[in-house]
């Protein structure tokens, strides 16, 4: 690669950088649901974990299936291709558990790893196409419902009013 490409992004690149995140998610909230105590958490976290791990088998299937066909090959360059280079860096960053164990702290730990992750899906829905982007886009919507249901947490948490709903999620 030279040095002003930083990132060759393919659907088979995306989908690879998609099962990290997933694999990521998934043992930071299997690991933090055997830390913590309160019920209502722990049910949370057992939702968060078993969505990545649905993810994970969706992002899997598409790349068993494209991976026999050709991908189209966008080479992102210059400060485009270094803001994606660094925002996958920075969605595959290690999760760690907070010692002591906190509520607080994973709750944001868990936002920003799910805001990190849906903005990462959001810039790189332009290099997909057909199977792939109605994945990642469906995942997307997924993600967002994440989110949601994490800040709904912390309000109640919080004490603060219940928000309007958007919409819904599951």
């Amino acid at each position: 690669m030279s040095d002003s490409a930083h990132m060759v992004h393919s659907a088979q690149t995306a989908l690879d950088v998609a099962i990290s995140i997933e694999q990521r998610g998934r043992d930071f909230y299997l690991k933090a649901k055997d830390q913590a105590r309160e019920p209502q958490l722990l049910s949370l976290l057992a939702f968060l974990a078993a969505e990545e791990e649905r993810h994970l088998g969706l992002y899997r299937q598409l790349l068993d299936k494209l991976s026999g066909g050709a991908f189209q090959e966008v080479e992102l360059v210059g400060g485009y291709g270094k803001f994606i280079q660094a925002l996958s860096d920075e969605v595959l960053r290690p999760l760690k558990i907070p010692e002591p164990f906190s509520n607080e702290v994973c709750l944001e730990m868990a936002l920003r790893f799910e805001k990190d992750t849906l903005m990462f899906f959001t810039e790189i829905k332009a290099s997909l196409q057909d199977d792939a982007l109605k994945i990642v886009e469906q995942i997307c919507g997924e993600e967002k419902n994440h989110i949601l249901r994490l800040i709904d947490y912390r309000n109640q948490q919080e004490k603060r009013p219940k928000r309007e709903k958007i919409g819904t999620y599951t």
